[in-house]
């Protein structure tokens, strides 16, 4: 059950984690899956699956299914109503030890506070990062949207050119995240501007991503 993913449960040690668990699947449980069902997939999902399913062997692959919201028909052929939980479709009131409901126990996760920073006309931050890297961020602003675009130069202070360009993003209504893969070798910028509303300061808090790995200080090039 996928719901809530965001793109702090992709990086770090949930990653690594995911890796060891599927490295030790293949190399000694092999044949032995039959089916794994993926329910309340959210758009972010697409984004964590073309990282995860690098690492999942292809006969594995086959057996996986990804579903939406709508799954519980789904879900109901292939599983008997008494060992399918109330909150799937299913008749059963599956309390695990020592947790709660499926939902609470998936809420204990515990992620990475997200940076704070107020922005009056814009903020960057510029990353070395090696060809083929995944770039991920999330983040979001208090009462007001920002712009935000990711830009790639060859050196560090060579002409920019747009890998995604500015767009205005309504991140006062939820969280906005995605993810870049890096084509080439470089210095990338990511920047979220308010120039256009630099009278009224936005308060932002982020996240910024290297192959899961969360940027600190050590990473960034320039700010």
């Amino acid at each position: 059950d996928l719901a809530g993913l965001n793109m702090g449960h992709l990086i770090g040690p949930n990653f690594h984690m995911m890796k060891v668990f599927g490295d030790c699947d293949s190399n000694y449980y092999p044949e032995t899956l039959r089916r794994v069902y993926f329910i309340n997939t959210p758009s972010i999902f697409s984004i964590g699956w073309k990282m995860a399913k690098k690492m999942i062997d292809p006969a594995t692959l086959d057996k996986m299914v990804i579903l939406g919201s709508n799954f519980k028909d789904e879900l109901r052929k292939v599983i008997p109503p008494e060992c399918l939980p109330i909150e799937y479709g299913g008749t059963l009131d599956y309390r695990p030890l020592g947790g709660g409901s499926l939902k609470e126990i998936k809420a204990q996760v515990q992620l990475p506070k997200l940076y704070r920073i107020d922005v009056s006309y814009n903020f960057s931050m510029t990353l070395f990062v090696n060809k083929g890297t995944n770039i991920g961020w999330q983040f979001r602003t208090k009462f007001y949207d920002i712009s935000f675009g990711v830009f790639y130069s060859q050196t560090e202070d060579g002409d920019r050119t747009a890998v995604l360009p500015m767009k205005r993003e309504e991140s006062h209504k939820g969280l906005i995240e995605g993810l870049e893969n890096a084509e080439n070798e470089g210095y990338y910028t990511l920047v979220w501007d308010n120039s256009y509303s630099w009278s009224r300061g936005k308060q932002l808090k982020y996240l910024v991503f290297l192959d899961g790995k969360v940027v600190d200080d050590t990473d960034v090039v320039s700010q």
